[in-house]
């Protein structure tokens, strides 16, 4: 818990400092499901309560302060923690939308549109290139 309410906390001053410009990769919320899903398997209520209380501060945050939150899912019957982040964006009316990432360039571009932006390379350029850069050398320059 103490994990997910410092990057919490370090979120917030990050978003403060860079403002409109700043885009989120979730991370908070991935605890959030992480512990809320942990939650069920908790027999001290003191740490039930906990998990509960953190959960109304990030979900709340998150509604009020996201335009939206892309969740970037392969679309499995079995994925309980996509189908707990689904449940958290209906009850907090998060401005959620679940994204099928089987289709790589397909989800970027849904997330472009999303978003009213006009990206400056194509999403195929944009996949390789983080590619590259993530996983090959590092030195990727265009």
């Amino acid at each position: 818990m103490y994990t997910a309410w410092g990057a919490f906390t370090e979120r917030i001053i990050v978003e403060q400092k860079y403002g409109e410009k700043f885009v989120s990769d979730g991370s908070v919320l991935q605890e959030l499901v992480w512990l809320k899903c942990r939650s069920l398997h908790v027999e001290l209520i003191y740490e039930q309560s906990m998990i509960h209380s953190l959960e109304r501060v990030f979900a709340v945050y998150a509604a009020k302060n996201y335009d939206v939150i892309f969740h970037a899912e392969l679309l499995s019957e079995t994925d309980v923690a996509g189908t707990c982040l689904r449940q958290l964006f209906e009850e907090y009316r998060i401005p959620g939308r679940c994204i099928d990432f089987s289709d790589r360039e397909h989800a970027l571009q849904a997330m472009a549109d999303r978003m009213q932006v006009t990206p400056k390379m194509s999403a195929v350029h944009s996949l390789s290139k983080a590619y590259r850069e993530l996983y090959l050398t590092g030195d990727a320059k265009d």
